[in-house]
């Protein structure tokens, strides 16, 4: 029973691999991987929390960001997830309100950059 359950949680870990292999890459391209400061303002939390919230997740292997030359580069849906699970359902629902928010505001921002200049 006990080799059982190593091969299953080893299966569960290569799973998670693959899956972070694709979210991230996709998170990056879509514009929805985070910096500290964006991930602190969706969580109502320090930077520096969420900095060690990262920290506590990787020693889990629960990654909800990488370090990328020194700075973390965090997965909206990980982080979202992880707020879930640390501070419940009504948590991740007002971090996602104030990421559609911050996702709307850029999305105004570049597009007053690309209009056309009235005469």
């Amino acid at each position: 029973m006990g080799r059982i359950i190593t091969n299953l949680e080893q299966a569960l870990a290569d799973l998670e691999l693959l899956e972070s292999d694709h979210d991230v890459i996709g998170e990056l391209l879509r514009g929805s991987a985070l910096d500290l400061d964006e991930a602190a303002d969706a969580w109502q939390r320090s930077d520096e929390t969420v900095r060690k919230e990262c920290e506590k997740a990787a020693a889990k292997k629960r990654w909800i960001g990488f370090k990328f030359k020194g700075r973390w580069i965090i997965g909206e849906k990980r982080l979202l997830n992880w707020i879930e699970q640390v501070d419940g359902l009504p948590a991740r629902l007002a971090a996602e309100s104030r990421l559609r928010k911050r996702a709307m505001q850029k999305a105004h921002r570049n597009q007053a950059r690309c209009s056309p200049l009235q005469e």
